[in-house]
């Protein structure tokens, strides 16, 4: 079974994460995992997705949310649904 990576959910969103990602220098791998982030999926799922280990996973999004100053998912969720312009 095949899972989007993203929802069509809308161009807002996708446009608030790549704002955010220039903004606060993001790097590639943590860009591409921003919008993942942002729609709650969980670091397991996002690690399946992504082929990339757990560990390796957990370190991109600790390091986004150093970046972004947050220190939630609900947090990093309503920081993107904040951004969309």
């Amino acid at each position: 079974a095949s899972h989007p990576v993203v929802v069509a959910e809308d161009t807002r969103f996708l446009t608030s994460c790549q704002t955010l990602s220039t903004r606060f220098e993001l790097t590639p791998r943590e860009a591409e995992m921003l919008p993942l982030l942002g729609q709650g999926r969980s670091v397991a799922a996002v690690s399946k997705l992504l082929f990339i280990s757990e560990n390796t996973t957990k370190s991109h999004v600790r390091s986004i949310y150093r970046k972004l100053d947050v220190h939630t998912k609900q947090e990093l969720i309503e920081l993107l649904r904040g951004a969309a312009p």
